[in-house]
């Protein structure tokens, strides 16, 4: 196997790398702690907050990247969730009741639904959709409320025993 390594002197951002991923049209996404790389075997994009622009990055210290089956890129900060819609090159934050969501994220692959672990005893499940990305930019509102059901993770241990 062929390895490169890649560095700051390539054009990466930031040398503390927490997460790579690649995803399906081949870019390699690296979430650092001064922001979001795309590497496309050449050369680097970062993507950094830009206070100017509500749609950009919200943070630049990344945790965990994951790519869902609509190809959108989940980013995860110490403070709050974004989705990246890589067609639109915009960033969507994540909201619940006005708050940022901050947590472990899943997807049920099977309708596209997004399982979220905030902590405590909570488990939120999302459904976005394209048309909610494209509404929220037409009003200028990268912040995005999806409908959300709450699971009380004690009913569902008791529940399934």
């Amino acid at each position: 196997m062929n390895y490169q390594q890649i560095t700051t002197a390539d054009g990466l951002s930031q040398g503390l790398v927490f997460d790579i991923i690649q995803s399906r049209d081949g870019f390699v996404w690296i979430g650092t702690k001064d922001g979001l790389n795309r590497y496309d075997g050449s050369r680097f994009k970062v993507f950094s907050p830009d206070l100017f622009d509500p749609f950009s990055i919200a943070e630049g210290y990344i945790y965990h990247l994951y790519e869902d089956s609509r190809g959108w890129i989940w980013l995860q900060f110490a403070n709050g969730t974004d989705v990246l819609d890589p067609k639109s090159g915009r960033f969507f934050h994540l909201m619940k009741e006005g708050q940022p969501v901050v947590s472990a994220l899943f997807e049920d692959h099977s309708d596209g639904t997004i399982w979220c672990l905030p902590g405590g005893d909570r488990l939120l499940k999302f459904s976005i959709s394209r048309d909610m990305l494209e509404k929220a930019f037409q009003q200028g509102n990268a912040n995005i409320e999806p409908p959300c059901k709450t699971y009380s993770l004690p009913a569902i241990k008791d529940a399934s025993g």
